[in-house]
């Protein structure tokens, strides 16, 4: 079977050139996701999170082990709420030449991802095998920096933590 496409529909498919794809530099039909980043600040996870510090909802939200929002915490990251900001208050303890996240901004000087929900989707990876894909459609965050973050963060982790966290019987 052949397939004809006139001019203008392949005009149209490709942006005006032939070849196609993505055009080129200064373009304003360059194909672009921007329209598809979510803020991470805006997440189910994140609003969970707040919810929680603020002491808003049942139970003061996930800090309290046995309020709804606290078991649900829980099932969902494998760990209670008090683990878990042990963990964040851990890795913003660290020395400034240990860090291996960066708070502020990322190399392109944009606000970086919130610490506490990188280390949810690590968790989140860890505990219920979550792909990388997974967690970037939950937060809104790349699965670049999910990557990273989560190599680091177990590498991190595997090395410097657990000798002090898990030792043989005697």
């Amino acid at each position: 079977m052949k397939v004809v496409v006139s001019e203008a529909k392949w005009g149209g498919i490709t942006g005006g050139r032939i070849g196609g794809g993505g055009g080129s530099r200064g373009s304003d039909t360059r194909c672009s996701n921007a329209e598809f980043k979510q803020n991470p600040r805006e997440c189910v996870w994140w609003k969970m999170l707040l919810r929680g510090e603020n002491g808003e909802g049942e139970g003061f939200g996930c800090r309290v082990k046995t309020s709804r929002e606290g078991k649900l915490f829980r099932l969902r990251f494998r760990v209670p709420y008090s683990t878990y900001a042990a963990i964040v208050a851990d890795l913003r303890a660290l020395p400034v030449g240990e860090k291996f996240f960066s708070e502020q901004h990322d190399a392109a000087h944009n606000p970086a991802h919130p610490l506490e929900l990188k280390v949810l989707a690590t968790l989140r990876i860890l505990g219920r095998a979550w792909c990388f894909d997974d967690v970037t459609e939950a937060t809104g965050i790349s699965i670049q920096c999910v990557r990273e973050f989560f190599h680091k963060f177990n590498a991190y982790y595997a090395r410097v933590r657990f000798p002090q966290l898990c030792w043989r019987p005697y």
